[in-house]
């Protein structure tokens, strides 16, 4: 399915209603990750933004460029937190060169752990192998304020 969106504001009404999606199922067993991938300035970021507003996260957020992974703890009133999720794990995978630095930040971990959610920018940057199973949404940047975001 394809969706084009004109603006931040359509990006993030688009990925809340992701969100909305993603927590009617109670965790599994392990995490729930989701993937997104496209050019820089494709709608990853505001994506993201839009999907945590939408579990309740009030925090401004920003793409974790440099710190590469951030973790936002979900409100007690959030859908997703009464249905037995309890954080949300933002990780932008940019600046990934090499495996340790995934082991750095304990990136297994947090794909193994069933109260997470785990939003993935740049996730054709991470080896296959470490991303088996995991949605992907691809963004991409048709004209000005048009982007295409693909499931």
């Amino acid at each position: 399915m394809k969706i084009r969106t004109k603006s931040a504001k359509e990006t993030r009404m688009v990925a809340a209603r992701i969100a909305r999606r993603a927590v009617v199922q109670k965790p599994g067993k392990q995490a729930a990750v989701i993937g997104l991938v496209g050019d820089l300035g494709s709608g990853k970021t505001t994506f993201v933004q839009g999907f945590a507003r939408a579990l309740g996260i009030k925090r401004r957020m920003v793409s974790p460029t440099f710190t590469i992974m951030r973790r936002y703890v979900l409100p007690k009133n959030s859908p997703a937190f009464r249905k037995g999720f309890r954080s949300l794990v933002h990780v932008d995978a940019y600046r990934v060169h090499k495996p340790a630095e995934l082991r750095i930040i304990k990136f297994h971990e947090w794909l193994r752990d069933p109260t997470a959610i785990v939003l993935i920018e740049w996730a054709d940057l991470i080896e296959k192998k470490h991303l088996r199973g995991v949605r992907r949404i691809r963004f991409r940047h048709r004209e000005e304020n048009v982007r295409e975001i693909t499931f």
